[in-house]
Parts: structure tokens; sequence; C-alpha cells
């Protein structure tokens, strides 16, 4: 179950990407058709969309990512999670498909960890380091501990390319790294 920290984030979400579904004159319906022409993969109905304005679903990284190339706008538009200034919209070209996002969103998960952690660390204790940071991460961000503790498998699998982060955790480890979720493969 979510908390307040983590309501109010999907519906700040909701809030935003609802003004500016206003601005572009799209319906849902509209905004639904143009995610599924855009991507095969991301199929979103209109109650999908509905549940997103409402900030009562929780989309995966790789969804959020894709509204944000759909709508031809910075991650930051819609979410920010750091305090840097916004940077310009850009593709990003991992984006085909669900497999090539997950495949490269583990290299540079990796890259980020072992760039903070330096090569002297052997892999288990960089992992404990890494649970441990992100544990914090997420308890400076509010979330709950539900939220705020990743298993070991979990990062496995992130690590390897074999899962899509849910969002709220894609945004805590933008905060851990000090990122905004389009720039985390800078």
């Amino acid at each position: 179950m979510r908390n307040n920290s983590e309501n109010s984030l999907l519906e700040d979400l909701g809030t935003n990407l609802n003004k500016l579904l206003y601005q572009k004159g799209w319906s849902q319906v509209k905004f639904a058709e143009l995610l599924r022409t855009a991507d095969t993969e991301f199929t979103p109905s209109q109650p999908d969309i509905s549940h997103y304005l409402c900030g009562t679903v929780e989309m995966g990284f790789y969804e959020f990512l894709c509204i944000c190339q759909v709508l031809e706008i910075h991650s930051s538009v819609l979410l920010p999670v750091t305090n840097q200034p916004q940077s310009k919209y850009m593709t990003i070209t991992c984006l085909k498909t669900r497999d090539p996002f997950r495949q490269e969103f583990g290299k540079q998960l990796t890259c980020l960890i072992n760039n903070e952690t330096g090569n002297s660390m052997k892999t288990k204790e960089k992992t404990k380091h890494f649970i441990t940071n992100y544990t914090d991460a997420g308890y400076e961000l509010g979330f709950s501990d539900d939220q705020s503790a990743i298993a070991e498998s979990t990062f496995y699998r992130y690590r390897k390319g074999l899962r899509n982060p849910p969002l709220l955790n894609a945004v805590i480890l933008c905060h851990l790294f000090k990122k905004e979720l389009s720039d985390f493969f800078d």
C-alpha cells in the first residue's frame, strides 16, 4: 500500500499530465492512440490514461519515458526528481521496445553503481552498499518501508536487464544518483 508521499507524487504526475493534454487539445482516447502508435508494446486504453491522470495507478519507468517521448518533453516537466534545471527534450534511443530498454537500463545502473563504489569493492559488497543507499534515498523521499526496500533478487534482475522498474523505484534510483528520469541514460 502506498503512503502519502507516494500518492502525492503520482497525483502530481497526473495533474501535470492532465495540464499538458489540455494544452495540446488531446483527449484521453487520442493520447492513448498516439502512445499505441508510437510503441507497439505500450498499449494503454482510455481507462488506463484516466487512471494515470488520477494518480491511482503506477506505470513502469519504460511507459513513463514513452509518455514523455510522445509529448516531446523532458521528464522533469511531468515529474521533477532533483532541483537541477530542466534539460531540453531529446529522444531516448533505447525506447524502441521494452527489451532494449531493460538491457540499457541494466547497463546504465551497473555503470552508475560502479562509478559510485569504485573498483575496490567486490560484487556482494557493492550490492549491499547499493541496497542500503537505495533504502536511504527512499526514506529521504518519504516513501514507505515497502517502497524503499529493494530485494537483492529484484536488484539482480534490474542489473541483468530482465525487469522494467516501476516508476516509483525509478524515482528512488534517480534521486539516489541525482539525475532526472529522462537523464538516467546520460
